[in-house]
């Protein structure tokens, strides 16, 4: 065990610390796109290596937006394409969470803003907004617990399975009794 040796490191031949060939795999995207403020190939950085690095990132930042323009490369744009199939050192079933995770940061946040527009208005429209919001909460958590938690093959599938037995078991059974009340409460006696 060498303390000095970073996570993206290994040692070569003759005891000489080189990088890996292998990436780590990150919490959004499968493959980083390099070297960051936070990540080395994939790997976090030790937190004292991020605030040494701070000054020149800041630096290197500020010089990169003033210098902002669009380059082409020669004979068009082109798409760098991950093959996915080098093995890392990472848990087996990552891309599962990974992808899990998208759908349910996408999932949530389209509620969250849902939620905000019924803040912002009354009546039939807010109640309908409430409920559409609502179905945004529960796959996000049902992806959350069958991509992440239990990270099954079929993790999607059973994400949406589960969704839609919450939604036809507690939520539109919950609607269809206060529609019934609501009807109750304003008709004439």
């Amino acid at each position: 065990m060498n303390p000095g040796i970073q996570r993206w490191q290994t040692f070569g031949k003759g005891d000489v610390i080189v990088d890996r060939k292998e990436h780590g795999v990150g919490l959004v995207r499968l493959r980083p796109a390099g070297a960051t403020l936070l990540y080395q190939r994939g790997y976090p950085r030790p937190p004292l290596m991020v605030l040494r690095q701070l000054p020149a990132a800041a630096v290197a930042e500020w010089r990169r937006i003033r210098e902002v323009r669009i380059k082409v490369p020669p004979g068009g744009p082109q798409l760098d394409v991950a093959s996915g199939s080098t093995r890392t050192d990472i848990a087996e079933g990552l891309e599962r969470v990974v992808a899990a995770t998208r759908l349910a940061m996408i999932s949530f946040a389209t509620a969250i803003m849902l939620t905000g527009v019924a803040v912002a208005v009354d009546g039939v429209a807010q109640t309908v907004l409430q409920y559409v919001a609502t179905l945004g909460f529960v796959p996000a958590w049902a992806a959350t617990r069958a991509g992440i938690c239990s990270r099954g093959e079929a993790w999607l599938r059973g994400a949406w399975l589960k969704s839609l037995k919450w939604w036809l078991f507690i939520f539109v059974p919950v609607g269809v009794l206060n529609l019934v009340f609501t009807v109750a409460n304003t008709s004439p006696h």
